[in-house]
């Protein structure tokens, strides 16, 4: 379950740039199932909290008689604040969580280049490029069990912390009520990361 408000704001500093902030909260719950390592326990909980997250960027329109240009420069930030919990069940193999913070922070950058020269033929490609970078990304939490016996610590981090990607996509205008998508990227990151992703659609306005 999640709530969300969020307030957005856009200034224009020039005619071809302009800067944009997001901010938001949002209230977090969670209804936690799993099974016991005897697998026959049923253990369950509902862990609470909350998440604040900014997002400010900017960005430009540059126009030529081929191209439409679209630089950007982006800085993100999300802070996830998790209340204590414990499992209810055979209390053998319950689990008791300490109350954590979870950090996710990015610096982006990138541009979206559309070729116009198509547009009378009903043809428009796009390209994208962009490289993103997690910063101050952490999370680390304490569990033990809670009859006791000592905790134990998962910590983990963003990855890949580098990722850039490359983006080709193509739309064609078959008719005044209908358009065929085309879209492809590809992420390449730290830690031999790799991802591809495609789709095809088609829109039909009745």
């Amino acid at each position: 379950q999640q709530r969300i408000l969020s307030l957005y704001g856009a200034y224009r500093l020039t005619d071809r740039l302009r800067a944009e902030l997001v901010l938001g909260y949002s209230n977090l719950a969670f209804d936690h199932v799993r099974l016991g390592s005897d697998n026959t326990s049923v253990l369950d909980g509902q862990r609470t909290g909350s998440a604040l997250f900014a997002d400010l960027s900017l960005r430009g329109r540059w126009t030529s008689d081929t191209c439409v240009f679209r630089p950007y420069l982006g800085a993100q930030f999300t802070q996830a604040l998790l209340d204590a919990y414990a499992e209810t069940g055979n209390s053998a193999q319950t689990l008791a969580y300490d109350r954590t913070t979870a950090d996710q922070g990015s610096l982006s950058a990138g541009v979206d280049i559309t070729f116009s020269q198509f547009a009378s033929a009903g043809f428009r490609p796009s390209l994208s490029l962009g490289y993103e970078r997690a910063v101050g990304s952490h999370f680390s939490e304490s569990y033990g069990f809670t009859t006791g016996g000592g905790t134990s610590q998962l910590s983990l981090s963003s990855t890949p912390t580098d990722l850039a990607h490359l983006g080709l996509r193509g739309q064609w205008t078959l008719s005044e009520s209908s358009l065929l998508d085309f879209n492809y990227t590809f992420y390449s990151g730290s830690q031999n990361y790799r991802n591809h992703q495609l789709s095809l659609g088609y829109a039909l306005k009745l």
